[in-house]
C-alpha cells in the first residue's frame, strides 16, 4: 500500500508538527532571528528528507528538490519578517479598522499565515512528487520500502514488551537499505554499552543469551573490545593461548566488564581472582547488613565446589587420623567434646572414616565429579586446613555470588531439584564467573552465630528462595545437602581473621511489633512539615535524547543554601497536561558521580515517557552531583540518618511544588515510583504526601535494623492510602520475601482492593518485562490510560 508509506513516515517523524512549530516560532521573532530559525530547521527538514529519500528508494535528486524549495522560501519568509517588523513598528493602534486601512498592500499579501500556508504546500508538493515517483518510476522500490517498515515495526513492538533480546535481534536483521542514522538511533534504543578488557589483553571473546545457555558462543572479538550489546542478561566466554578459559555472566547493566584469567600451569590454577573492593550494606541479606566491613581484600575462590575426588585425598592421606587439621573446639549445646569423640562421629554408612553418604571408605562409582556432601562445619574446616586455605566468610561468598542476578541465575541452578548434580553441569554462572552458588550443594561459611555456623546458597533440595539467605546449621549436621568450596585470602592476615568471627544477624518480627500509635504519629508527621519558600526556579538546559525530552532545572532547596536539581524526562511528542510519574531511585544513586542520561537507569524512565507520560526524577540529597559524606546503612540511629530522610522527604515535596507551576503538566495526576531504597521511603514518603493518586514500589521491604520512630518506615505504612503495586523478588536477599517484603505489603494501610504484591521470579532485581507489564497496568488503571499519538 505505497499510497500509506509517506503519511505513516511523515508521522513517525513529527515532521508536520515540526513544520507548525517553526512557522509559530519565526512569527514572533525579528528578520535576524528569523534567518537563524529558518537555518537551523532547514538543516532538520533536510536530515529528515535524507531519512525519507533512503527508505523509501528515491532518487538522489530528491533531497537537491527539498534544498531548492527551502532555498526558494527563504527570501519570501526574510521579507515577510521585514513588512511584518516594519508594520508593527509604524501601526502601534490596535484598531483593527483603522490597522486594516492604513496597512500598504505587501502586509497584506506577506503574512505570515500567508507563507505558512505556502510552506505546507512545498512540503505536499514534494510528497505529491515522491509518491508519483513511487507509484510510477520507482514501483520496484516500493517492496524495499514495506520491508524496511516491517522490519523497523518489529523492533518497536519489541521494545514495546521489553523483549530485549527479540529487539537485538530484529535491529541486527534490519534490511541493508535503512539509513545509517536511522539504524543508529535503533541500534542505540535496543542495547548498551559495554567494555570488554582482560588481564591480560587479547583474550578471545564470545557471547551468547544467558537465557538460551545452549547456544553457540558468537565471536566479538579480541580484548578491549567495546560492544554495543543487548539489554538482557548474557554469557561472555574469554579464551587466552596458556590461561584457563573464564566464562562470566552479566545481568544487563553497562559500563566496563573485566575479567582476570589464570595462568594454566600457576597453583589453583581453577580458582577466581575477585580483587579487592568497597563493600556496601546491601551485598547481604538484611539481617547481616549492620556488620559488612568497609572494605574487601582480594582473594581467590574455587570455581566449582569441592568434588568426591578431591576430598578422598583428604581422606587417603589420613586426615581424619591427624589431629593437627582439627584446630577449632568441638562444641555441642555449650559443651565441648574431645577430639577423638567426635571423629567416632564423622564416619561413612560403613562405619569408615569420610563423609555421612560414603560407603567402605569412598564416594559411590562414578560421582567422583559430584560435591562432596554429608559432612559437618568441622570436616570442611579440617579439608580447608590441610589445602592451606580457608572457608569462605559471608562477606566473600556473598561478593563471588552475583545475588543481585538472581534471576539470571537461579532458573539455571540445580536448586530445589531432584539430586546432586556434578559440579558446573548447570549453566547458572555468576558475575565472577562461578558455578553451583545456587543450589547443588549448600555450602559451609567460616561465621558463626550463637552455637551455629553458617551455609549459603541453598542446597539442591532447598527451596529457591534460599539462594539470597544465609541458613545458620549446627556444626556437627551432616546433612545430604551439606557441602562447600574454598577461597585463600590474598590481603592481610588479621582483618581476615576478624571478619571470619561471629557475625550476629538483626532481628525483628513485625507481625509481633506494633507501629506507631495515632497520637505518636501525629507527632512524628508535624517532623515533614516544611515552609513554603520561594523557589526560584530556572531551566538550565533542554537536551533531546533518544526517546524524550530531558530538562535540567534547579530551585532553592529550602533548607540550606545548596540547590535543589531536578531532571524532567517528557514526550517528544505529546498533547494536553501529562500524567507524571516521580522517581525516587535504589541506593546506586548514593554513590555520587553523573547523573548521564537518566540516572543509571534507562529502562525504567523510558518505559513510562514512551506510554505518553513524563517522569519527573529529584537529585535527592547525598546522591549524584549533590554527593557529599554521607554513609548509607540501610537505616540507623544516628541524627545524621534521621535529618538526611528529612530533606529527602523537602526534595520530594518541592519538586512537586514546582511542577505545578508548569501548564505541560497535570497537577492531579501525580504517581510515585520507587526503587529498593526508594520503595522503603515510600512508607513515609506516601503518608505524609498527599497529591500522589497511585505508587508502584519495585523490590521494597522493611529492614530490621533499628532506627528512630521519626524515621522508621514501620510506623507509617498504615497511614498510606493510595492505591500501591508492590513488585517483589521470590530470591531477594536484601529485602526476604517472607520476613521483609511480605510485612511491608501487609501493614499497608491501603484498602485491599487498591493494593497488589507481585512475587516474580528474581532476587533484588526481577525481569524488566515483569516490571514494564505490571507498571504500565498499574498506571493505566488509576491514573488513566494515555492516548498515544
Amino acid at each position: 500500500m505505497p499510497e500509506r508509506i509517506l503519511p505513516e513516515l511523515c508521522y513517525r517523524e513529527g515532521y508536520m508538527d515540526r513544520l507548525l512549530r517553526f512557522l509559530k516560532e519565526i512569527r514572533r521573532r525579528t528578520v535576524w532571528q528569523v534567518l537563524g530559525v529558518y537555518i537551523v530547521a532547514s538543516w532538520g527538514v533536510l536530515s529528515g528528507v535524507g531519512t525519507l529519500s533512503g527508505i523509501l528508494g528515491l532518487p538522489d535528486w530528491f533531497p537537491s528538490l527539498a534544498l531548492g524549495l527551502l532555498l526558494v522560501g527563504l527570501p519570501i519568509v526574510l521579507a515577510t519578517a521585514l513588512v511584518q517588523e516594519k508594520e508593527v513598528s509604524e501601526t502601534p493602534t490596535l484598531d483593527p479598522v483603522a490597522k486594516s486601512k492604513t496597512a500598504p498592500k505587501a502586509a497584506t499579501v506577506l503574512t505570515w499565515s500567508k507563507v505558512g500556508g505556502g510552506g505546507v504546500l512545498a512540503f505536499a508538493l514534494w510528497g505529491v512528487i515522491a509518491l508519483a515517483w513511487i507509484l510510477f518510476a520507482g514501483a520496484r522500490s516500493t517492496g524495499t520500502a514495506t520491508e524496511i517498515l516491517a522490519a523497523v515495526a518489529t523492533v518497536e513492538e519489541a521494545v514495546e514488551r521489553t523483549d530485549w533480546l527479540g529487539a537485538f535481534n530484529a535491529a541486527e536483521q534490519l534490511p541493508s537499505r535503512v539509513p545509517d542514522s536511522l539504524r543508529s538511533e535503533i541500534f542505540t534504543r535496543v542495547s548498551r554499552s559495554i567494555e570488554l578488557t582482560s588481564e591480560p589483553s587479547g583474550a578471545v571473546v564470545g557471547w551468547r543469551p544467558y537465557a538460551d545457555p545452549t547456544a553457540e558462543f558468537e565471536i566479538l572479538g579480541t580484548t578491549p573490545i567495546a560492544w554495543e550489546a543487548p539489554r538482557t542478561g548474557t554469557q561472555y566466554r574469554f579464551e587466552h593461548d596458556g590461561y584457563v578459559q573464564q566464562i562470566v555472566g552479566d545481568g544487563g547493566g553497562a559500563g566496563p566488564r573485566t575479567v582476570i584469567l589464570r595462568q594454566v600451569d600457576q597453583p589453583l590454577a581453577d580458582a577466581v581472582l575477585i580483587p579487592a573492593r568497597n563493600l556496601s550494606p546491601a551485598i547481604v541479606e538484611a539481617r547481616l547488613a549492620t556488620t559488612v566491613p568497609p572494605t574487601l581484600d582480594e582473594y581467590l575462590i574455587d570455581r566449582y565446589e569441592v568434588t568426591n575426588q578431591e576430598f578422598k585425598e583428604f581422606v587417603d592421606a589420613g586426615g581424619y587420623e591427624r589431629q593437627r587439621y582439627w584446630e577449632y573446639p568441638f562444641e555441642r549445646n555449650g559443651v565441648e567434646s574431645p577430639w577423638a569423640e567426635a571423629m567416632d562421629e564423622f564416619i561413612d554408612s560403613t562405619g569408615r572414616p569420610g563423609p555421612s553418604g560414603w560407603v567402605g571408605g569412598i564416594f559411590p562409582e562414578g560421582e567422583e565429579d559430584y560435591p562432596v556432601t554429608g559432612v559437618s562445619w568441622y570436616e570442611a574446616a579440617a579439608y580447608a586446613n590441610f589445602q592451606g586455605r580457608s572457608l569462605p566468610t559471608v562477606y566473600h561468598w556473598s561478593v563471588a555470588a552475583g545475588l543481585f542476578q538472581a534471576q539470571y541465575i537461579v532458573p539455571f541452578s540445580n536448586i530445589n531439584g531432584t539430586g546432586l548434580a556434578p559440579v558446573g553441569d548447570f549453566a547458572g554462572v555468576t558475575p565472577a564467573g562461578l558455578y553451583d552458588m545456587a543450589g547443588n550443594a549448600r555450602e559451609w561459611l567460616m561465621n558463626s552465630t550463637g552455637g551455629a555456623r553458617y551455609t549459603a546458597g541453598g542446597g539442591w533440595n532447598d527451596p529457591a528462595w534460599l539462594f539470597a539467605l544465609t541458613q545458620p546449621q549446627q556444626p556437627f549436621d551432616r546433612s545430604e545437602s551439606n557441602g562447600f568450596r574454598l577461597i585463600t585470602n590474598l590481603g592481610d592476615a588479621e582483618e581476615f581473621r576478624r571478619i571470619s568471627g561471629p557475625v550476629e544477624p538483626a532481628v525483628r518480627d513485625f507481625y509481633a511489633d506494633e507501629p506507631a500509635s495515632e497520637q505518636l504519629y501525629a507527632q512524628l508527621k508535624t517532623f515533614y512539615e516544611y515552609e513554603d519558600a520561594p523557589l526560584n526556579a530556572e531551566v538550565l538546559s533542554v537536551d533531546t535524547l533518544a526517546d524524550a525530552i530531558r530538562e535540567r532545572i534547579v530551585f532553592d532547596s529550602g533548607y540550606d543554601e545548596n540547590q535543589m536539581v531536578l531532571y524532567l524526562f517528557r514526550p517528544t511528542v505529546a498533547s494536553g497536561p501529562l500524567q507524571t510519574v516521580l522517581n525516587f531511585p535504589g541506593s546506586g544513586a548514593l554513590n555520587g558521580g553523573s547523573f548521564g542520561d537518566f540516572g543509571g537507569s534507562a529502562d525504567p524512565i523510558i518505559t513510562l515517557v514512551r506510554s505518553g507520560r513524563a517522569v519527573a526524577y529529584p537529585v535527592y540529597e547525598s546522591t549524584f552531583e549533590r554527593d557529599d559524606d554521607y554513609v548509607y546503612r540501610l537505616q540507623d540511629m544516628s541524627n545524621a540518618h534521621r535529618d538526611h530522610v528529612l530533606h529527602w522527604r523537602q526534595d520530594l515535596g518541592r519538586s512537586l511544588d514546582y511542577l505545578q507551576t508548569r501548564p505541560d503538566v497535570d497537577s492531579s495526576r501525580f504517581a510515585y515510583q520507587g526503587m529498593s531504597w526508594g520503595g522503603r521511603m515510600a512508607a513515609i514518603m506516601l503518608a505524609v504526601e498527599s497529591r500522589f493518586k497511585a505508587a508502584v514500589l519495585n523490590v521494597p521491604g522493611l529492614s530490621p535494623l533499628p532506627t528512630q520512630p521519626v524515621v522508621d518506615p514501620f510506623n507509617f505504612l498504615p497511614r498510606v492510602t493510595v492505591p500501591v503495586l508492590m513488585l517483589s523478588g521470590e530470591y531477594d536477599q536484601t529485602y526476604p520475601l517472607e520476613t521483609s517484603a511480605r510485612p511491608f505489603f501487609d501493614f499497608l494501610g491501603t484498602e485491599e482492593a487498591n493494593k497488589r504484591q507481585f512475587v516474580a521470579q528474581g532476587g533484588h532485581m526481577i525481569p524488566r518485562i515483569d516490571v514494564t507489564r505490571e507498571t504500565l497496568d498499574w498506571f493505566d488503571r488509576y491514573l488513566g490510560e494515555v492516548r498515544r499519538r
